[in-house]
């Protein structure tokens, strides 16, 4: 796990993303989840009151892969 996500709707925990996703917090409240490129690099929008908290290992900031960098 390099970070996970609680969505308003997920009733039964967490959804865990890979290191190689990344995810950032954007004006508004609305919050970004990027794909790994080896996934098809995609990108989701979320806005507020549809995530309730994202939990990320120490090294995974937001905006940047779990690797050290976007």
């Amino acid at each position: 796990m390099a970070f996970k996500v609680r969505f308003a709707e997920e009733r039964t925990g967490f959804v865990d993303y890979d290191t190689g996703d990344a995810y950032d917090f954007l004006d508004g409240g609305v919050l970004s989840i990027t794909y790994a490129a080896k996934k098809s690099k995609w990108t989701e929008y979320h806005p507020p009151g549809t995530w309730v908290r994202v939990a990320a290992e120490p090294h995974h900031a937001p905006g940047q892969t779990g690797y050290g960098s976007g």
